[in-house]
């Protein structure tokens, strides 16, 4: 029975790896690996004892690993990014959870943790050199701490 070009060949033996798959297989997989276990960092290793395929399988398509992750929108950047969008949908559900118990709108407190958590990502997207980055996190510092000193009064 002849074997289809996009589907994959294994090699022999039971837990062997896939050989080949198409560049969109590879891509879900690796994906599919981080779906199943999102804090991990995608590396080689990690990737051998989790996904389907071998390394000869991703290595037809990418020339470096980073390449395989950066291809499944893996990077520490991308990462980032859908932390945020988790954190703004978290955020949405909690206004919309305190608007339908007549809470009103976020305490003076959350506003604030709010827009410093803010300020600190548009230090990190304005590209200031990293004596002005240091003193700006210092004083966030300072402001974070007389926040948590006025929560204990």
């Amino acid at each position: 029975m002849a074997k289809n070009k996009e589907t994959s060949t294994r090699g022999t033996g039971k837990g062997q790896k896939l050989l080949s798959g198409t560049r969109d297989q590879l891509v879900e997989d690796l994906q599919h690996v981080h779906k199943l276990f999102p804090t991990a960092v995608p590396d080689r290793d990690f990737y051998r004892k989790h996904g389907k395929y071998a390394d000869a399988a991703w290595k037809k398509h990418f020339s470096r690993f980073k390449d395989f992750v950066a291809a499944a929108g893996l990077t520490p950047f991308e990462a980032a990014c859908r932390y945020l969008e988790q954190a703004a949908e978290r955020l949405q559900q909690h206004l919309r959870q305190q608007h339908a118990e007549h809470a009103g709108d976020l305490s003076k407190k959350e506003r604030k943790k709010l827009h410093l958590s803010f300020d600190k990502i548009d230090l990190l997207l304005l590209g200031e050199d990293e004596q002005i980055k240091r003193a700006n996190y210092a004083a966030y510092a300072v402001m974070e701490e007389e926040e948590r000193l006025e929560a204990e009064e």
